[in-house]
Parts: structure tokens; sequence; C-alpha cells
């Protein structure tokens, strides 16, 4: 129930992360574009690296999840084989 919980929490953060990673670029570029439009798309750039980096993270807790989950899977199926080797 709780990795249940987690993995909704997670996905939603993904969701969030990618709407705010594109509203802060067009705001920053737009925002800079009277200045130069190269160091507006520089500083765009800048932003959307460190939104990517943020959503890779959540990505990487997301694959941990996964992973955790099959282990649990596998650990209860060679219980099971093990247990019927026994009898």
């Amino acid at each position: 129930m709780r990795l249940y919980l987690l993995e909704n929490v997670i996905n939603f953060l993904l969701g969030l992360l990618w709407a705010l990673m594109a509203i802060s670029a067009f705001i920053l570029f737009t925002s800079l574009l009277h200045v130069h439009i190269l160091y507006a798309l520089g500083i765009a750039v800048l932003d959307i690296a460190f939104w990517l980096f943020v959503i890779v993270l959540l990505e990487m807790a997301n694959l941990q999840i996964q992973e955790y989950k099959e282990l649990r899977r596998q650990t209860a199926l060679l219980e099971e084989i093990h247990h019927n080797l026994k009898s």
C-alpha cells in the first residue's frame, strides 16, 4: 500500500516538474529576450538542464521502487520453489 502511494506521488511530481520546466523556460526566455537572444537562450537551457536533473532523480527513485517490487516477487517465487522441493 505504501509503495503504491509513493509511486503515485512520484508520478504526480514528475508531471508537475515537466510542466514547471516548460513554464519556467518560457517565462525566463521571454523575460530575458529584450536583453539578448543568446543570453535568453542560454539561461533557458540552464533552467531546462536543472529541471531535467530533478526529473532524472525522480525517475531513478521510481526505477528503484520497481526493482524492489520485482525482487520481492522473485523472492516469493523462490521461497515457493524451495518449499515445494522440501515437500
